[in-house]
């Protein structure tokens, strides 16, 4: 009699196991998938920031380097007009 208590207990014991695994299972993959999607989101909103920075710092110094090159022509062509 004690044989089947025993069984009995181990088979109660491992369906509860299988269900609590089951539960759990699923919500940590919902928690995981909930947390990971807000992580995409957070590094989408601050990459896009980052890379649009990046773009008008480029277009600055663009712009910076195009004015001093322009400036330097400009008054190499004053000085030949000036001259003749």
């Amino acid at each position: 009699m004690a044989d089947m208590d025993d069984d009995r207990i181990e088979l109660l014991e491992r369906q509860l196991a299988e269900r609590v695994t089951e539960r759990v299972r699923s919500a940590l993959f919902r928690l995981y998938a909930t947390v990971g999607l807000a992580v995409i989101g957070a590094l989408g909103f601050v990459s896009w920031d980052i890379v649009s920075d990046i773009k008008s710092e480029i277009k600055s110094e663009i712009a910076d380097s195009i004015d001093k090159e322009i400036k330097a022509k400009r008054a190499e062509i004053t000085e030949r007009v000036a001259e003749t």
